[in-house]
């Protein structure tokens, strides 16, 4: 059975990668495009067992490839699991249910050029994103024509 890397936890200075399983990926090496997952402690045994951190994993391993590898860092907010993408707004995903109905919202919406410049994405409500951050679109101003003078 192969497994695959879906994030990379950071003790301090070193790393171990893992899965969206929580399993640990002890000795080998955690590519760059991983998103990072800080920790206080290093997870004793062959699995992570901190809640917060495995609903950070369920969620990294259930991205497209192409949003994963957009991921910086996931970490736990006020409305719970909260990512920063890399290029892109933040996302409010709260809890790991339903991640792959909440991952294909927000493709949606980050494909859509009406959220451009969207500072966050809530996606706690897959049928219901909220983009929020986006400033007032500006009319742009009228530029005077070059008109030939009335004759009088």
């Amino acid at each position: 059975v192969e497994h695959r890397p879906v994030a990379v936890l950071e003790v301090g200075d070193r790393t171990i990668a893992a899965t969206g399983s929580g399993l640990l990926l002890r000795g080998i090496a955690a590519s760059e495009e991983l998103p990072v997952i800080r920790m206080d402690s290093s997870p004793a045994g062959e699995r992570v067992d901190n809640r917060n951190t495995l609903t950070a994993l369920n969620i990294a391993g259930a991205a497209p490839p192409t949003l994963r590898r957009r991921i910086d860092r996931l970490w736990t907010g006020p409305k719970g699991m909260m990512l920063a993408l890399v290029d892109g707004p933040d996302v409010v995903f709260g809890t790991a249910a339903d991640s792959g109905r909440k991952w294909l919202a927000a493709a949606r919406v980050l494909a859509d050029p009406g959220a451009a410049g969207a500072t966050y994405l809530d996606v706690r409500t897959p049928e219901r994103v909220a983009a929020g951050g986006i400033g007032p679109v500006s009319e742009p101003t009228p530029v005077p024509t070059a008109s030939a003078d009335p004759q009088p």
